[in-house]
């Protein structure tokens, strides 16, 4: 009786760890609900773009991609950023990189600290030097990812090491 009850609590911890039907689906992805919380969210991404992005194209599906630099899970920010260096001339122009930090002089250490290129792209890729993304709760230890349409965010992605690479390529390929 006791080996029946241990045999489907490990199945049962296997099938909430995704192991059974080997996908690996970020926990970490939220749906946002509700206008208000859309559109703010939207605005505040447009904010740390400097309201670049073209009004003919705020409607369209958009994606950002929010890199922490200075507290955040290594492993992740190091695959995000080399990731952007990689699709940097491939990335649609519907997609835009925030690049943030607590000031410009721990971003340039990062960059020339790990000697890595810093993604430059005009009007896909920004740098949040004065870490507004943290201040407006945007990201915070994790790269972040939101999906938007029609200005408002309808998905954001909090992206964790196992997932990482699922996240970038969904970014991206989308």
């Amino acid at each position: 009786m006791m080996f029946k009850i241990s045999k489907y609590l490990i199945f049962f911890f296997f099938a909430g760890m995704g192991c059974i039907s080997g996908h690996r689906e970020n926990l970490q992805t939220s749906i946002i609900q509700g206008d208000t919380l859309q559109t703010n969210l939207f605005n505040k991404l447009v904010d740390l773009t400097g309201h670049s992005i073209p009004e003919n194209r705020l409607s369209d599906s958009l994606s950002f991609m929010i890199i922490p630099i200075d507290a955040s899970c290594n492993y992740c920010r190091d695959k995000s950023v080399d990731s952007l260096n990689t699709a940097l001339d491939e990335m649609n122009n519907h997609h835009f990189a925030i690049i943030t930090g607590n000031g410009m002089k721990a971003i340039k250490a990062y960059f020339s600290g790990d000697k890595r290129n810093m993604p430059v792209k005009d009007g896909q890729v920004f740098v949040d030097f004065e870490n507004k993304a943290y201040l407006n709760d945007l990201v915070f230890l994790h790269p972040t990812f939101y999906y938007s349409f029609n200005k408002r965010v309808y998905v954001k992605v909090k992206t964790v090491p196992i997932t990482i690479h699922d996240d970038l390529r969904r970014f991206f390929v989308n």
